[in-house]
């Protein structure tokens, strides 16, 4: 029976606990927020996660939220209401405004958690030794801003002379005390405060045109948007920025943070922790306002400083971690399809092709002359002594001005009509020269173009690394200051900082130089800097059908078919192939007109005119019976023809010499199809080998960098060596160096065969994309 007996006990007292327990009342929370905005609702909906979290399983939580719509007497009133309403047991103030009046609120009947701090020693916050508030019923989440230290460092890297500080709309009426504040760092220094509008544009209308630099304090009121905009135009004001709201900030245009990240969900858990100590009967005033955070690190948008063209000094930047090294904001952006069609217009040696071309069809035109009347008019005037004169018996004066008009006409010249025909083949062969010249200039600008996007995809992934590199040096600088390892780590990890800055710095060199060549090749100013898309789709631009090569390249069979497929278009579209079979045409019509000299005579027409205008001095013999020379005009017409008898043999010669010509070219032109299916074939494997290599290196710098982050929590924790996490952090930089380098190596791959088969497809209309596909997928199943 005891048995039995303790266990009728025990069911009961459980069931008393339990209905105790769903008995207890629930915890109601009053939240009092600065207004209804993007980023404020966020935490709101963040803090009821969390709080929801921890408290729930011990008691139901009811909420109450108002806000204070940007006002400071609204928020003071708000928090005076909760203070008096029964039904609420504890509050909470999000956002700088309405967190500063409950700062300030003096005596708290209830307990009261301030969370949007904007700065401790700017709202002087109680702060004991053991990082509680000793305040009753009152505590706080220390800020991980802190503007004192902000701005000394900002004023110490720039030569800052006005300082506008951009705030919430109520900054100045809410912390009066922030010029004094920031005027004590630097007395010279002019300070003002800009009050932001409801909109980004309202806000720059507002800033002093003395402005040269900008503390930009968290805008909760602004969405993404509206923040992007404000640096944006602050940048092309060319005023540099400080953002104490962290990282986020840096990435949305601001141009350095000093700030550690610190997410909203962070703040919220935070919150949510220190409620749970109360509701487990902790009084606030007794409970740490403290937060864990990383070291402050400088982080630099690199972007901004280009923009606003000042930098920090070098030793600052060796510190910091940097984003957006690859972006020059005043750069044009140009796609490859704009480069290429730029490239066209303006490529020197494309011009110079153009020009020999334009001279070609001029020579046509000078051979085609030779064929029309050759009409002419001369004038001759004449002084002849007087012996000549006695002499001519009358017929020619001492001065004579004479006028002639004369006509040549080929009737029949094999030469001059070989020679239009030659000059039209020439012609067209120069076209050929032309249109390879295109292709070339194509490749070119696609080489250099993806030359660029594997510089800046290189100088990326050396920035990550030297950014992973500050991190370690940062943990393991924790861990010698806690006594968990020894100087030797700390020195380990700036030896490689440094080894890996230098790998940065010829990362950046190489970048700079890829984009002076993609210039050159383009004729533009050399030093012009470029904006290019994302690297990641410069795929899409190039390779018409992705779906395709995954079925080709599976299939060993479908491979030397897609090789013979190339083939067979490198026929219908090579220049050089063509430029050849023009060649061949040229030297077969040389033979033709050498044949025919030898039976064929040339003959022409040719006529004249004469006119004497004037003829003085004649001396004319009476006893001889010769009439006087006519005064109207004088004619005179006739046919040349000519056959050439012999030439010391140099016809049949030259015959003979374009015959061993014809067979030479012959041979070249087996020579250049042989090259041509070396050069196909061998970049058919090599596309296949660069398309699998693509995935698999894509994988393996996945795979290393979740190794990676794996290794980097064990060092944290004292479980991984240092050698382990230094060979982690090697391997991921390399597999992502190996992965960018696949990619890029397809798409070079892809293009060079495109040349080779002289067309580029990616260029040609969606209608002949589809006309070639179509051909391509016939030609795979008829094999012809």
């Amino acid at each position: 029976m005891k048995p039995l007996y303790s266990l009728l006990n025990s069911i009961l007292l459980l069931i008393i606990f339990s209905s105790l327990l769903s008995a207890q009342d629930p915890l109601r929370i009053g939240i009092i927020k600065d207004a209804d905005s993007q980023e404020l609702n966020t935490l709101n909906e963040f803090l009821y996660e969390e709080i929801n979290l921890l408290i729930k399983p011990r008691s139901d939580v009811l909420y109450k939220v108002i806000d204070a719509n940007w006002n400071k007497e609204t928020a003071r009133q708000n928090i005076q209401i909760f203070m008096t309403d029964p039904e609420i047991d504890l509050i909470i103030s999000i956002g700088f405004i309405s967190s500063n009046e409950l700062v300030n609120y003096g005596t708290y009947a209830k307990p009261s958690f301030a969370v949007n701090i904007l700065d401790l020693e700017l709202q002087t916050l109680p702060l004991n030794v053991d990082y509680s508030t000793g305040i009753n019923n009152f505590t706080y989440i220390e800020p991980v801003i802190n503007l004192s230290e902000d701005f000394k460092i900002f004023s110490k890297i720039f030569d800052i002379r006005h300082l506008s500080i951009i705030g919430a709309e109520p900054l100045k009426e809410n912390f009066p005390q922030i010029i004094p504040f920031i005027k004590k760092k630097n007395d010279s220094l002019n300070v003002s405060i800009v009050s932001a509008g409801p909109d980004a544009g309202t806000t720059l209308e507002k800033l002093s045109e003395e402005t040269d630099a900008a503390i930009v304090l968290p805008l909760l009121q602004f969405n993404t948007n509206e923040i992007i905009k404000l640096f944006n135009g602050l940048n092309k004001r060319k005023i540099i920025t400080m953002a104490p709201g962290g990282i986020d900030y840096v990435e949305l245009g601001a141009s350095l943070t000093m700030t550690p990240k610190f997410t909203i969900r962070q703040l919220a858990r935070h919150t949510a922790l220190r409620i749970l100590k109360f509701v487990e009967g902790a009084n606030p005033a007794g409970i740490s306002v403290s937060v864990e955070q990383n070291k402050r690190q400088p982080v630099i948008n690199f972007a901004s400083l280009r923009t606003a063209k000042k930098f920090p000094p070098a030793d600052f930047l060796n510190e910091a971690l940097l984003i957006n090294v690859d972006t020059f904001p005043d750069g044009d952006e140009i796609t490859l399809r704009g480069a290429i069609a730029e490239a066209l217009k303006n490529n020197l040696t494309g011009k110079i092709t153009k020009e020999d071309f334009s001279s070609a069809e001029k020579d046509v035109r000078i051979a085609k002359s030779n064929i029309f009347p050759q009409l002419e008019i001369s004038g001759t005037g004449v002084e002849l002594s007087e012996n000549l004169v006695e002499s001519s018996m009358g017929q020619r004066g001492e001065f004579t001005i004479t006028g002639t008009v004369s006509l040549n006409q080929v009737i029949f010249s094999e030469p001059v009509f070989a020679n239009i025909a030659i000059n039209k083949l020439v012609a067209e062969n120069k076209k050929h020269i032309a249109d390879a010249a295109v292709l070339d200039i194509i490749t070119d600008i696609s080489n250099a173009y993806l030359s660029v996007l594997f510089a800046q995809s290189n100088l990326n992934i050396q920035n990550n690394n030297v950014n992973a590199t500050i991190q370690n040096l940062q943990i393991a600088e924790a861990k010698e200051a806690s006594g968990h390892t020894g100087l030797s780590d700390v020195n380990r990890w700036k030896s490689e900082l440094s080894l890996n800055k230098i790998k940065l710095n010829d990362a950046h060199a190489s970048f700079k130089s890829s984009m002076f060549n993609l210039n050159s090749l383009l004729n533009k100013q050399i030093d012009k800097s470029i904006k290019l898309p994302d690297s990641d789709k410069i795929d899409r631009s190039i390779i018409i059908d992705q779906n395709l090569f995954s079925k080709l390249f599976e299939n060993p069979a479908l491979s030397d078919l897609y090789a013979s497929f190339i083939m067979s278009e490198m026929k219908n579209n090579s220049p050089e192939l063509k430029q050849l079979f023009t060649a061949g045409k040229i030297l077969d019509r040389q033979r033709s007109m050498h044949n025919r000299q030898l039976f064929l005579p040339e003959i022409f027409l040719f006529g004249s005119v004469d006119q004497v205008f004037v003829r003085n001095g004649t001396i004319a013999n009476p006893q001889l019976p010769i009439p006087p020379p006519p005064d109207d005009a004088t004619w005179s017409a006739g046919i040349n023809l000519r056959f050439p008898l012999f030439k010391g043999g140099k016809t049949i010669t030259e015959i003979e010499k374009s015959e061993i010509e014809i067979k030479k070219l012959s041979y070249q032109e087996n020579e250049l199809i042989n090259n041509f299916e070396t050069g196909i074939r061998a970049g058919v494997e090599k596309l296949i080998a660069s398309y699998l290599e693509v995935d698999l290196s894509k994988y393996a710098a996945l795979a290393a960098e979740d190794n990676y982050k794996i290794v980097q929590d064990a060092y944290a924790q004292g479980v991984a060596s240092l050698v382990q996490l230094v060979d982690a952090q090697n391997v991921m930089t390399q597999t992502k160096h190996l992965s960018s380098i696949a990619f890029h190596q397809y798409l070079l791959d892809y293009i060079q065969l495109e040349r080779l088969q002289g067309k580029f497809m990616f260029l040609s209309s969606e209608e002949e994309q589809k006309v070639y596909i179509n051909r391509l997928n016939n030609f795979l199943v008829s094999g012809e």
